[in-house]
């Protein structure tokens, strides 16, 4: 009987938890660790925030790089996103669907979805985002997703079907031009990678494809808005890296075996992995590293604050990275200054502080954690030198002394 009733308990438990596994896939028994999780999703039109990834967000360990695939819909994003991280996974021959992909006309993505991948405490982490597409008449909120992918990532792919065209430069415009308008620069912005999935002419140059032509002017003088919206882009995106997927005969998204035989497609992913495992972890304005709980807070910031208040939201984001980093790698020294020989104490704080400033990047805050630092070792060089000219009995007198005296002064002031 207590068998049948814990059955029918868990049968009528059953839709709840089909509601917490949705979305959410998640693999502990392989290593690096992964999880794929909608992070972002459209409610009308406003974004909802999915809690239970943020949560998740905040436990990654950096250095972190963040590579998200942005572009125009059915461009191919999810598919190759997918092939990259099975080859970087080392797993190319089977092929797995991190990302939903679709062949129908419509987007498969909906809202934003993210893939952590885990390499260990000291191997840091990668962070894949794949953006719904634009070009299906919702050009503003899915801009506005790819605008907030931008301003997470460290690089960023634009990936394009067989030749970038006049759609594709409007398309970053709108994201550059958001950016300015909200931060007065182009600083926030990961870099662009242009992936072209199709075959170039053979006259052109994939690795210079995609800088060439977001960013050179036409020289024509009926185009005059296209060259400024060219201009805009060169200033967002300094440098811009372009690769080429090539095009396989009749094969369709889903028709993943015909892709994995074809030697000249695979090697063409294998550099592209090759050069995003080298790309540098994603990093604040002012060119400190950034740790999941700062990229999280970012991510609230960017979908529940108004645009003009970006701009402030990063510069609090980065005074909390500088005191949460100052707080775990230069206080406990600060705390623990009795403990080591002056020598190695203070050979101990120089070590924490180049440590503190791969993270900080504030002028002010590094000033101030600086000053905290010389009036440590002030006081620590001042006990040093009365021990020695006094021995240590007379010098703890004195600081009993000192101390009494402080404790009378409090108590005439009260």
């Amino acid at each position: 009987m207590g068998y049948r009733v814990s059955f029918v308990i868990w049968i009528s438990l059953l839709p709840i938890l089909v509601h917490l596994v949705d979305g959410l896939k998640f693999n502990t028994n392989e290593e690096p660790a992964t999880l794929t999780v909608q992070l972002l999703m459209f409610h009308g039109d406003k974004i909802v925030i999915n809690p239970e990834a943020v949560e998740h967000l905040t436990q990654v360990q950096p250095p972190i790089r963040v590579i998200s695939a942005i572009g125009l819909v059915k461009s191919g994003k999810s598919t190759t996103l997918n092939k990259i991280i099975d080859e970087w996974n080392g797993v190319f021959e089977d092929t797995t669907d991190t990302f939903l992909t679709s062949n129908k006309m419509e987007s498969s993505t909906r809202g934003l979805w993210i893939h952590i991948l885990s390499n260990g405490i000291t191997a840091g982490s990668t962070i894949f985002i794949d953006a719904e597409g634009t070009g299906l008449g919702d050009d503003i909120k899915t801009t506005t997703l790819s605008i907030i992918t931008g301003l997470m990532s460290s690089e960023t792919l634009l990936l394009v079907k067989d030749l970038l065209t006049n759609q594709h430069i409007d398309f970053l415009y709108r994201v550059c031009h958001r950016a300015n308008l909200t931060f007065g620069d182009y600083r926030n912005l990961g870099d662009l990678h242009v992936v072209v999935r199709g075959q170039l002419r053979p006259t052109s140059d994939s690795n210079e494809y995609g800088y060439t032509f977001l960013t050179q002017d036409s020289g024509g003088p009926n185009l005059p808005m296209v060259d400024h919206k060219r201009k805009v882009i060169k200033r967002c995106f300094p440098v811009i890296h372009s690769s080429q997927i090539p095009d396989i005969e009749n094969t369709g998204f889903q028709e993943s075996k015909v892709l994995k035989n074809e030697e000249s497609y695979r090697l063409a992913i294998i550099e592209l992995v090759h050069h995003l495992k080298v790309t540098k972890p994603k990093r604040t304005k002012t060119g400190g590293r950034m740790d999941g709980i700062m990229l999280s807070d970012l991510l609230y910031n960017l979908v529940e604050k108004p645009s003009d208040k970006w701009e402030d939201s990063f510069r609090c984001l980065e005074m909390q990275l500088c005191q949460r980093h100052f707080e775990k790698l230069i206080e406990p020294y600060l705390k623990s200054s009795d403990k080591l020989s002056i020598k190695i104490w203070k050979k101990e704080l120089d070590v924490a502080l180049d440590r503190y400033m791969e993270w900080c990047s504030l002028p002010d805050e590094i000033r101030k954690a600086q000053r905290q630092i010389e009036q440590q070792v002030w006081q620590r060089e001042r006990v040093e030198t009365s021990i020695k000219k006094y021995g240590i009995a007379k010098w703890k007198i004195k600081q009993l002394e000192k101390e009494l005296e402080e404790e009378r002064r409090k108590q005439r002031d009260r």
